[in-house]
């Protein structure tokens, strides 16, 4: 199976993370929300399609998604600015 799946999690629990378990290599490569109060984290479920453990004990933790998921996520307010315009 072994899919890459994307999640939010608190920034306050990017602390918990075991970065090895993770694309991600520490705390200060994880993309955050604009506010900074979401952390993005993707991850290879694995052949048993399993959360890493790190991950599976995150309190905040969003449902899994997709890359289409993602996507749709990154575009919203809360993930990407509008264009500054300049005439």
């Amino acid at each position: 199976m072994n899919e890459i799946k994307y999640i939010t999690v608190s920034s306050s629990e990017l602390s918990m993370i075991d970065y090895s378990q993770v694309r991600q290599t520490s705390s200060d490569t994880v993309r955050k929300s604009i506010d900074g109060t979401l952390g993005l984290i993707s991850f290879h479920t694995g052949w048993c399609g399993c959360l890493p453990p790190s991950i599976e004990s995150l309190t905040t933790r969003s449902a899994l998604m997709d890359e289409s998921q993602l996507q749709e996520m990154l575009s919203g307010p809360d993930w990407s600015r509008p264009p500054i315009i300049t005439e």
